[in-house]
């Protein structure tokens, strides 16, 4: 006789949504791909960032939220944010994905 399968299509954990700290990241690695990165300046003279600036402003002023962001980044790096950025040879590349992966870590 033909048995009902349950675990097809049963109820799963909601995921939970991200954290403030997590989204302004991720749009901070959003600004850095559209407007640039920069070294050594919070932005530079062509509109670029650096990872503390454009998490500065993606935050817009909230000093809070802009801490515990930079307090995490600064956790992922194992590494003060602002001199891990600045450090010769550091890519665009290499700031983008930091931000990122560090999203993804709760």
């Amino acid at each position: 006789m033909f048995q009902e399968d349950r675990s097809i299509g049963a109820a799963q954990k909601p995921k939970e949504p991200p954290e403030p700290w997590m989204l302004a990241l991720l749009m901070a690695a959003a600004l850095l791909r559209r407007r640039g990165w920069c070294q050594n300046a919070y932005m530079d003279n062509g509109g670029r960032y650096c990872v503390a600036g454009a998490i500065g402003n993606v935050t817009q002023g909230n000093n809070a939220l802009w801490g515990e962001t930079m307090k995490k980044l600064t956790q992922f790096l194992s590494f003060n944010a602002p001199t891990w950025n600045d450090r010769p040879g550091r890519t665009a590349d290499e700031a983008i994905a930091a931000l990122e992966d560090c999203a993804k870590k709760p």
